[in-house]
């Protein structure tokens, strides 16, 4: 019976933002999906950068439905989900945190997304984290702290920002249809009419600019006033061999080179992205301990000029490294 409610419960999160979007387009445009696509697939030499008009209209719907169903699952959690702890054991990747249950330590890790891209030492390895999820979910869930009343503000906020965007996206592909739909002549979307659309609801284009910047840069305020993750009690103690000083054991398992993004001033100040210099090794550690774990090393290139060509060798080879660990518990390589 869990194992159908869950199904259910999954189907009404990720359907109903698809639903939702087609009674807009039926109350405010008085058409639906297939009209707007069927009649563009015929008409559309009447837009110019039809591929980019496309594109962004793909994206606004995808954003706009990925944020309604994170929240309405987050608001599910809240009424009905469950708290249980789990066990840290670092970041085999990117923004990608492993965990286990204490009660099944010897289980596959759960995967879960992480808030941090790395995890630089052992301090929190084998410690525990809050999560809440559903009663017959499998799953890690989501952390307690994403739950805190900080997050959901800004949740909120940013999906005003994305719906903004949707609402100027589906103007541009549903009103020419619309004119089509109700007996009139062809009119493409413009800034004018888009205006005069938002009249019915008491707005314009200037009051929607607005609501857009101020949700977007109020939301990241939020999101980063909001309380971090925090760990717990460690339930299971870290080798004697990882004390400051030490050297230890382990296979490289990804390598990063690490960039930042910038204004290029000499291309018309567009975001760019160019190296740092620094470079990211994510090890895992086994050799001695109870569980495989992940820490991930940064170095500057120019320290260890040849060690990047090494580090990727080894992970093709899956040959382990020597790396020494420092008094904060983070490592750096030998």
């Amino acid at each position: 019976m869990t194992s159908v409610m869950s199904v259910i419960k999954g189907l009404v999160i990720y359907l109903l933002p698809f639903y939702l979007i087609l009674r807009y387009l039926k109350f405010a445009y008085g058409t639906d999906l297939f009209m707007i696509v069927g009649w563009w697939s015929k008409n559309w030499k009447l837009q110019e950068n039809i591929g980019l008009v496309m594109v962004f209209s793909l994206l606004a719907i995808l954003f706009s439905v990925m944020v309604t169903s994170g929240i309405l699952h987050r608001a599910y959690l809240s009424v009905a989900g469950e708290n249980h702890e789990l066990v840290y054991l670092g970041n085999p990747a990117e923004r990608s945190s492993h965990y286990v249950t204490p009660q099944r330590m010897s289980a596959l890790p759960l995967e879960t997304y992480s808030d941090y891209k790395y995890n630089r030492s052992f301090s929190p390895i084998y410690r525990t984290e809050m999560f809440k999820r559903g009663r017959a979910e499998n799953s890690a869930g989501v952390r307690v702290s994403d739950l805190h009343i900080m997050h959901v503000i800004s949740t909120f906020l940013l999906a005003v920002a994305v719906y903004i965007f949707l609402i100027c996206m589906l103007h541009i592909v549903a009103y020419p249809v619309s004119k089509v739909a109700h007996g009139d002549v062809v009119e493409m979307a413009s800034v004018e009419n888009l205006d005069q659309f938002l009249r019915r609801w008491k707005l314009s284009k200037g009051k929607l600019l607005v609501m857009f910047f101020g949700a977007l840069v109020v939301g990241m305020l939020f999101m980063a006033s909001g309380p971090a993750s925090s760990f717990g009690n460690r339930v299971i103690p870290l080798p004697v061999s990882v004390v400051a000083g030490a050297e230890l054991s382990a296979v490289p398992v990804s390598v990063n080179i690490e960039k930042e993004r910038y204004r290029n001033r000499r291309n018309d100040d567009r975001l760019e992205y160019r190296e740092t210099g620094y470079i990211n090794v994510t090890y895992r550690f086994s050799e001695g301990f109870e569980i495989p774990v992940y820490v991930t090393a940064r170095y500057y290139n120019d320290d260890y000029p040849h060690l990047y060509k090494e580090v990727k060798n080894n992970i093709k080879q899956r040959r382990a490294m020597l790396v020494a660990v420092e008094e904060d518990l983070s490592i750096r390589p030998k």
